[in-house]
């Protein structure tokens, strides 16, 4: 009888035992999936999250290219000076012209624009260029490039990627008059 009651006790035990471990595991396994569950909603909604935040930074940095380039041309002169108009003397080009090389300026050093220069209809260029932009129209044609792109945009500004096979730079043309 002392063996009998040894041996109900040992399968009590491992019953007990196995019961106990089953109990273990089944609420493991039900831990771990809805953990993964809630650990792929909180990834997904991170990331949203994060992709959102992007697009409204690039949002804001494109809204301010265009700001830049509209503080520019609210002053008269800016709009208003050709280059290639013969009835205004060399001295008061090059005047008009410093005055929109150090409006360029300022507003180029706040944001610190690679390229911000306003090209006219004989290639001169009012501003700075980077070497990347200036080495693809050595020979000129800058501006019939570029007024090729706003007519096929058929629109007075235009964003260009890719430009001549560029994609380390994204451009941003606005069209002032028929000739800048």
């Amino acid at each position: 009888m002392g063996n009998e009651f040894k041996k109900i006790q040992l399968r009590s035990i491992i019953l007990f035992a196995s019961l106990i471990l089953g109990i273990a595991l089944y609420i493991i396994v039900l831990l771990t999936g809805r953990s993964n569950i809630f650990m792929q909603e909180n990834a997904a909604s991170l990331v949203r999250a994060s992709n959102r935040q992007m697009e409204l930074n690039i949002d804001s940095y494109l809204n301010k290219v265009r700001k830049a380039s509209a503080l520019l041309f609210s002053d008269s002169t800016s709009y208003t000076y050709d280059p290639s108009d013969d009835s205004v003397d060399d001295y008061t080009k090059l005047q008009i012209a410093n005055q929109i090389n150090n409006n360029i300026t300022d507003l180029s050093l706040l944001d610190n624009y690679a390229d911000f220069a306003v090209i006219y209809s004989n290639d001169q260029v009012i501003g700075s260029l980077s070497k990347v932009t200036k080495s693809m129209y050595v020979n000129g044609g800058m501006y019939h490039a570029f007024s090729k792109i706003l007519d096929e945009e058929n629109n007075s500004d235009a964003w260009v990627f890719g430009l001549n096979g560029d994609t380390a730079h994204i451009y941003y043309f606005e069209r002032y008059n028929s000739y800048a």
